[in-house]
């Protein structure tokens, strides 16, 4: 059975659209495989994403591609029946931070994830931000970087 949802935000020009498909091949009703069968009758867990699309004018106003692909990499953490309607939402289901673009290779830190640590955790110095989230903790080579960072976000803390 297929199944397809979609967003509309007229004012943004923006349009999320979805398309699930279930598995229907064992449901059975009374002993017998039924002609119809219901979008309620097909268990949750079988239900498989066939297609996520999202449509803007502007690239800012699309989800980012880190958190897409965390999006496919586990969904065992989502509880079944609401699996899919984050990527409806355009945002995540729990509390993740785009990482943004690598800036410690050692540690596999993004840029958003250390911008996080300056406005949110008042990390003032590198080796604060590096006790925050491991960022520039291993060769150092990105410690420059990282204070680049603290310049232009220290200034900015987020409530």
């Amino acid at each position: 059975m297929l199944n397809s949802a979609f967003t509309l935000n007229q004012l943004a020009g923006q349009l999320r659209f979805i398309s699930t498909q279930s598995d229907t091949s064992n449901v059975e009703i009374d002993g017998r495989t039924p002609d119809i069968i219901s979008a309620t009758s097909a268990t949750k867990d079988n239900v498989q994403l066939l297609l996520a699309a999202y449509f803007a004018p502007e690239m800012t106003q699309l989800p980012s591609s880190h958190w897409l692909d965390s999006c496919f990499a586990s969904t065992e953490a989502i509880p079944v029946d609401q699996r899919y309607k984050w990527l409806l939402a355009g945002r995540p289901a729990t509390g993740y931070i785009d990482p943004g673009p690598l800036v410690c290779s050692c540690m596999a830190v993004g840029e958003n994830i250390i911008i996080n640590a300056i406005t949110n955790e008042q990390c003032r110095s590198a080796q604060a931000v590096g006790n925050a989230c491991r960022a520039g903790t291993n060769c150092g080579s990105c410690i420059s970087q990282i204070n680049e960072l603290i310049a232009q976000y220290a200034h900015s803390t987020r409530a």
